[in-house]
């Protein structure tokens, strides 16, 4: 289940509207039931029971590396279930002019609009009462920079209007941080991204997915 408060969701949606409108937003993303003996994979074929054909196919192919399939398969489904999205390419499958640049994790079409969407995870791994400020902006000024990196470099045909920092979080303190530290931040690193904070509930796979989960 996925909730997002009217006024978030009216903010998305302006923001998509206009170029060089930056946001940030959060919702609520809550599996139905949980399992303390699951493992990492039996815990996401049970959440992810339901998903779309475009999220078999993000699950299946091979991506750039790193241990965050789960998590982009879950942020996809996400924006198709809430915000109409439509998958146009996966990573692997999106192209950019130079080598060794920073890339984004899959582009959909969302109001007629090609969009970029980037995936993160924020959280700490000794616990997240030890999450603090320093950690937030760390992984916003991190992941904004490649962001515009990759708008940057991205091939002509594949080119977005805008992108989608899509952060998955344990908990509202977390995304409360986050805000926090976004709303202080300088305006060039908004630039055209929107920021989307997802608080997980009952999904510990989307943290501590491993390449043997596969």
């Amino acid at each position: 289940m996925v909730t997002t408060i009217s006024e978030d969701y009216y903010k998305f949606r302006a923001s998509l509207k206009q170029k060089n409108k930056p946001t940030i937003i959060s919702n609520q993303f809550k599996a139905y039931s949980s399992n303390k003996n699951e493992n990492n994979s039996q815990e996401f074929k049970r959440i992810s029971k339901h998903i779309s054909n475009e999220g078999r196919i993000m699950l299946s192919e091979p991506n750039a590396g790193g241990n965050s399939v789960f998590s982009e398969v879950l942020s996809y489904e996400i924006l198709r279930n809430t915000m109409g999205a439509k998958l146009l390419k996966t990573e692997m499958q999106i192209q950019y002019r130079f080598e060794n640049s920073k890339i984004t994790d899959y582009s959909v079409m969302m109001n007629d609009k090609k969009i970029g969407v980037s995936v993160t995870r924020a959280f700490h791994f000794m616990g997240d009462e030890h999450f603090n400020k320093v950690d937030a902006y760390a992984i916003l000024c991190k992941k904004l920079k490649g962001v515009i990196s990759s708008t940057q470099c991205v091939s002509k045909k594949d080119a977005w209007e805008k992108q989608i920092l899509h952060v998955f979080v344990r908990s509202n303190r977390v995304a409360k941080l986050l805000n926090q530290v976004y709303r202080n931040m300088k305006c060039p690193l908004k630039s055209n991204t929107i920021v989307l904070i997802t608080v997980c509930e009952n999904a510990e796979c989307i943290f501590t997915e491993k390449s043997c989960d596969h």
